[in-house]
């Protein structure tokens, strides 16, 4: 790619640019005051006891000075607990030996790969406080997000233990596994192949390792390099190793292995480049005509991608998250969110490449514009697919080739920008309201109405821009 040196800079001036927007720094968060806690878990409390035991924090609820149930913040309990992209701040109740309920309370996870949440937390309500909710055994985790639901599980299992002080030492599911070396040892595997390939220009060696891509980091594990990734590093939203080994593993050895050895990973590792080359190899002999644009037009086209992958990674510094890079085909398939336009937007894309080969890799795909502004060592072109396979245009259809070819570049851009201005939605933060009827609550207690009342006042602040919940509830806490 021509400029390459001068993307490059270009990315790194941006990525700088996103390391000190996003530094962190411990801004104050309003946290709900301790009435309003227990009543989110137990709604009939009349009176709510704020306690501490050998510097752990919980809650009390009463009703009729009887005690009704335990409530405590994981963050609060066990704080060196962190998820993906840090903490998982969670609320949870108990009685009777077992979890009544829990509330949500805030998270910095990445929305694409956590928007089963809801789900996720049921299975903990009314699980005995005896049982490990060990992931994958005593807890079902959720696609893509293992990370995420390993640290919900360890940290509401390590609270419950703390605060009933049977195992105050226990040891915690972040350990060095046999699961951690063996995907530590696939990955490695997989990218030896693929360099071999490379190398030897050994097709059989290629193969295998598209197809390990495919199965083992896209079915098995929907783990893959992805620009989401990228953005998640410059906010400081980035797992340790023993949390996600396969995902800084894989991120090391794709950037180690393009600055080696040119763009590897795209041709010979990329679970959805292994499921494009399947489809186009099933239907090259049933197409008598390829969409094969004039050279100057596919020139200018292949600058989508660095204009998908700056604009993206520019709106997550800005804004501070990377929900909204919710368009990239293989994090939508593998991660299985198929939602309507998700659905039509991977299905245009893999018939496209059909017609011409790697249509999203070539004009749309982020991840891959970047691999290929990187610098490398041996910078020169990777061993091209044999387009002399997959045949050229015929004279019938070669006249309409460029009018097809914008035509269905525009429309993934039209759906690209869709699916962006879906994710684009901010959603409020859940540190710094209650809960629906806890509004409804503390609006009725503060000006002595109805809750029907409340509701309608709580409305009508709302939209005259005024900040409806009383602040004598609120407190400030350091985050």
């Amino acid at each position: 790619m021509k400029n390459k040196t001068l993307l490059f800079t270009l990315f790194l001036t941006v990525f700088a640019f996103g390391l000190f927007l996003n530094w962190p720094n411990s801004s104050l968060k309003a946290t709900i005051a301790s009435h309003d806690v227990c009543q989110i878990l137990f709604p009939d409390c009349q009176e709510c006891v704020k306690k501490e035991n050998n510097g752990l924090m919980f809650y009390q609820a009463f009703k009729n000075n009887k005690n009704i149930g335990t409530l405590f913040y994981t963050k609060d309990i066990s704080p060196e607990i962190k998820g993906y992209a840090g903490h998982i701040n969670l609320l949870v109740g108990l009685d009777n030996n077992k979890i009544t309920g829990l509330k949500l309370i805030s998270h910095s996870e990445t929305d694409q790969f956590v928007y089963k949440f809801d789900d996720f937390l049921k299975q903990f309500s009314n699980k005995s406080l005896k049982d490990n909710f060990i992931p994958g055994k005593d807890i079902d985790v959720m696609t893509q997000a293992t990370t995420s639901s390993t640290a919900v599980a360890e940290s509401i299992k390590q609270s419950i233990n703390k605060l009933l002080k049977a195992s105050p030492e226990t040891k915690p599911f972040k350990t060095f596994s046999s699961r951690a070396l063996s995907e530590i040892i696939i990955a490695l595997l997989i990218y030896t192949l693929a360099v071999l390939a490379f190398i030897k220009h050994n097709l059989i060696f290629r193969w295998i390792s598209l197809a390990l891509g495919l199965i083992y980091l896209g079915v098995i594990k929907a783990t893959m390099f992805s620009i989401i990734n990228i953005a998640n590093i410059g906010l400081f939203k980035t797992p340790d190793f023993l949390s996600n080994p396969l995902l800084i593993i894989i991120t090391f050895l794709t950037i180690i292995v393009v600055i080696l050895f040119g763009n590897i990973y795209c041709s010979s590792v990329c679970p959805y480049a292994s499921l494009q080359e399947i489809l186009l190899r099933a239907f090259k002999k049933l197409l008598f005509c390829r969409m094969n644009p004039s050279a100057k037009l596919a020139d200018k086209s292949s600058w989508g991608g660095i204009i998908i992958l700056f604009s993206t990674l520019i709106t997550a510094f800005v804004m501070g998250t990377s929900n909204h890079i919710s368009f990239e085909t293989f994090v939508i398939l593998f991660s299985r969110r198929l939602t309507l336009i998700n659905t039509i937007f991977i299905s245009l894309t893999l018939i496209l490449n059909i017609f011409h080969p790697r249509f999203w890799c070539r004009y749309l795909c982020p991840a891959g514009a970047l691999l290929n502004i990187i610098p490398s060592f041996r910078d020169k072109k990777i061993a091209k697919f044999n387009n002399n396979n997959v045949g050229e245009p015929t004279q019938n259809c070669h006249k309409t080739n460029n009018v097809i070819f914008i035509i269905s570049l525009i429309t993934c851009y039209l759906l690209i920008v869709l699916i962006f201005k879906n994710s684009f939605i901010i959603k409020a933060n859940p540190d710094s309201t209650p809960s629906p009827t806890s509004e409804t609550k503390l609006l009725a207690q503060e000006n002595n109405i109805t809750y029907t009342e409340s509701d309608k006042l709580k409305k009508n602040l709302k939209d005259a821009g005024i900040n409806p919940y009383p602040a004598k509830y609120w407190k400030e806490a350091e985050q």
